[in-house]
């Protein structure tokens, strides 16, 4: 089952009440981490989009949200130049070799071969 399907909507009293409710059970007893995690839950989304729309009024915060675009885009252009690069000729090597699949002399012979035509020798 995926969380989706798990969750249940809730009109805007519904989730006032859970708020009350789990946010006083919290004060009551701290350690109930349930009720603290249902208060994240119903007050979160609401608090972000109060912040959210501050930022976009002052300069500063449009400032911080134009960075905050590009330092993520950069880390998502490193993570896909991270996925494609290739391994190197140790690298894969030693993965052969771990699986069990060796080369048989003739195709090390044609490969040492074409290496050594690449190199120019």
């Amino acid at each position: 089952m995926t969380i989706e399907r798990a969750r249940v909507p809730l009109s805007r009293w519904q989730q006032a009440a859970v708020a009350m409710g789990s946010a006083v059970g919290a004060l009551v007893n701290p350690r109930r981490a349930d009720l603290i995690a249902a208060l994240g839950e119903t007050t979160g989304k609401p608090a972000f989009e109060m912040v959210l729309e501050r930022m976009k009024k002052s300069p500063e915060g449009r400032l911080f949200i134009v960075k905050l675009a590009r330092e993520r885009e950069i880390i998502w252009a490193m993570k896909q130049m991270k996925s494609r690069r290739k391994p190197s000729l140790a690298k894969q090597g030693s993965e052969r070799s771990k699986r069990g699949t060796s080369q048989s002399r003739s195709q090390c012979f044609s490969s040492f071969f074409l290496f050594g035509i690449f190199l120019g020798n």
